[in-house]
């Protein structure tokens, strides 16, 4: 109700109320605890020092989801999370598992080069990135 009331909340507040919401629709959606650092391993039992970040899963459908990817559509994650070791939280425990990697194309980014040739012969320039539709955000 909080989250709800504020209109804001951390990644753990997003992901519950997520959860919360698609189970009330009579869709499962389970936790899942990720790390967004750079690069880790995550090897052993987990612990909760393990991870920083918190998002949801949704096992009918095999989607991941961000809630705090402002403007990435649905199933779009921000690239630092893709291929991650990750720990699905469970109705029957947990489960350790990896995030799919980043689909090819995702990460592409294209530049606008813009070449004026002046009466001289010289030439003058400006190149410029056009950013994704599906993630103005995370990628320039």
């Amino acid at each position: 109700d909080e989250v709800l009331r504020q209109g804001y909340g951390d990644c753990k507040d997003q992901a519950v109320l997520l959860i919360a919401l698609s189970r009330a629709k009579g869709i499962e959606a389970e936790p899942v605890l990720i790390n967004l650092t750079p690069s880790y391993p995550l090897s052993g039992p987990p612990t909760y020092s393990a991870f920083n970040h918190l998002i949801a899963y949704v096992p009918q459908l095999g989607v991941y989801m961000d809630t705090t990817a402002g403007g990435a559509p649905f199933g779009t994650l921000r690239p630092q999370e893709y291929g991650k070791p990750i720990l699905r939280v469970t109705r029957d425990g947990s489960a350790p598992g990896q995030l799919p990697p980043m689909p090819p194309g995702l990460a592409t980014q294209q530049l606008r080069t813009t070449i004026t040739l002046q009466k001289d012969g010289r030439m003058s320039g400006i190149v410029s990135p056009k950013r994704p539709a599906h993630s103005p955000r995370y990628y320039a």
